[in-house]
């Protein structure tokens, strides 16, 4: 853990935490910043510096995409569009009526990846990014029309990507998922994946909507299947993943498109991923991550100015003895 401080950069990484916590939200002024980069033409109206930094994060995130569909023959595609709004209600102002109230979206219509980050730190609103980017390069550069469970699985992955400055890792088993999604399967709440695989869009946003917990069910499925089908018996499923994808793109039905890529066997499948699902277990990255962010918390609220912390070990001091006088 203490290495992995060091790799991070801890104070560094407390720091800037700290400030985008206490963040408020505020634009410019109403003046607008863009920035081209080689895949993205990026807009924000929070300041040139950040727009720079979200152009620097999608350009770094757009080479995991193309990375794990290495082999694909992926399609052409011009600069995607990219536009984070300060404020929520400018955000909801822009995008359509269905998606108002979302942190988020990919609007295929228009090939506009919109956000705002009002009242959210700089880590959750990339995240969207993440999430929502991948829908965009799915859309563009694979197929318009693929299954939901894969597309939100693949965009899952992709939101919890670990960012060191420069590049991604991806792969990550945060806690969060692992508790969700084994509660679920011991419990017995989780969706079949026989129904799973069949939810179209309505479905999909009519159970998020009408239960938060099923939503959050749900979503960890989507993760851990792809999950399973990039990591599991060392990749040995990927291949067949992207064949699945290729099929799709090609005019191939859903079904007749899974039966080719991965067989009839549903239940089998199910099973399988089932045994890989219950042995996932938190990453040393995730775990130094929530540590840090609760470091952060913990400093922030005590000292007030971030430049008084100095060292965990002064901060355990400055607690015990404050605990010590009340």
């Amino acid at each position: 853990m203490r290495d992995l401080f060091k790799q991070i950069g801890w104070r560094m990484w407390l720091v800037s935490a700290a400030a985008v916590m206490a963040y408020p939200g505020a634009s410019a002024a109403g003046r607008w910043f863009t920035v081209d980069s080689q895949h993205y033409g990026v807009g924000t109206d929070v300041s040139q510096e950040f727009t720079r930094l979200v152009a620097q994060h999608m350009e770094a995130i757009y080479k995991e995409y193309e990375r794990r569909f290495q082999g694909y023959a992926l399609k052409e595609h011009g600069r995607f569009q990219v536009k984070v709004y300060a404020r929520e209600e400018d955000y909801n102002a822009a995008v359509p009526p269905a998606v108002k109230g979302s942190s988020g979206a990919f609007v295929s219509a228009d090939r506009l990846l919109a956000a705002f980050r009002e009242g959210r730190t700089d880590e959750v609103v990339f995240r969207t990014l993440y999430h929502e980017g991948f829908h965009q390069f799915l859309f563009n550069r694979v197929s318009a029309d693929v299954p939901l469970w894969i597309n939100e699985g693949f965009a899952e992955y992709f939101a919890e990507a670990t960012w060191n400055g420069r590049d991604f890792t991806t792969g990550q088993v945060p806690w969060v998922r692992v508790h969700v999604l084994k509660e679920a399967l011991k419990g017995g709440t989780y969706i079949p994946l026989s129904r799973l695989f069949l939810m179209q869009a309505d479905d999909w946003l009519a159970s998020v909507r009408a239960d938060e917990s099923q939503a959050s069910v749900q979503y960890c499925e989507a993760w851990s299947v792809v999950h399973f089908l990039l990591h599991a018996r060392g990749g040995r499923y990927r291949a067949r993943a992207l064949g699945y994808l290729g099929l799709i793109a090609e005019g191939m039905d859903y079904d007749r498109a899974f039966q080719e890529s991965f067989g009839s066997n549903v239940e089998g499948f199910e099973r399988a991923w089932r045994q890989y699902a219950m042995t996932l277990e938190p990453g040393p990255e995730d775990v130094c991550s929530k540590n840090m962010e609760v470091v952060a918390f913990v400093a922030l609220r005590y000292y007030g100015d971030m430049d008084r912390f100095t060292s965990l070990e002064r901060m355990r001091r400055d607690l015990q003895d404050s605990n010590r006088l009340e």
